[in-house]
């Protein structure tokens, strides 16, 4: 934006723009930014949203921006073994180690997936887990999915 603003990004020429996880964006507050953004741009530009979730702000976003968009919606069969024990714990605050730690001593498991915000955070809480005494692998987009 302050590229924008300053003229040192010229978007005249923007062929294309991709939107992805639009519903995050909006979560964290950005969405007038990226409001902001799209009114930059031609519009002649292709835009591409892809949002987990369709949120009323973000269909807004849309209509407003979209030249006769599509929207596809993929439905997913979700199913669990049997023999899989579900849980989930939210945790927040400053001690979420501290708090990730105690649930890692005081509960029986096989195994265990723990899922962060971040591919950046997947590897720094696999090396602090790792540097308390557990076995530990981030997994993350960045991996080989042979490796995943």
């Amino acid at each position: 934006m302050d590229h924008l603003r300053r003229k040192t990004l010229d978007l005249s020429h923007l062929q294309a723009l991709v939107l992805d996880e639009a519903d995050e964006m909006l979560n964290m507050g950005f969405l007038e930014d990226v409001e902001w953004i799209l009114e930059q741009t031609p519009p002649t530009r292709q835009i591409a949203l892809f949002s987990a979730t369709m949120p009323e702000a973000i269909r807004k976003i849309a209509k407003r921006h979209l030249n006769s968009p599509n929207e596809v919606k993929i439905k997913s069969k979700t199913s669990t073994v049997e023999t899989i024990t579900q849980r989930y714990w939210q945790v927040t605050g400053l001690h979420k180690l501290d708090a990730l730690t105690r649930i890692l001593e005081v509960e029986d498991f096989d195994a265990m997936l723990i899922f962060v915000r971040t591919k950046t955070a997947t590897v720094e809480l696999s090396e602090k887990l790792e540097a308390r005494g557990y076995s530990s692998a981030p997994l993350n987009g960045d991996m080989n999915q042979v490796l995943r």
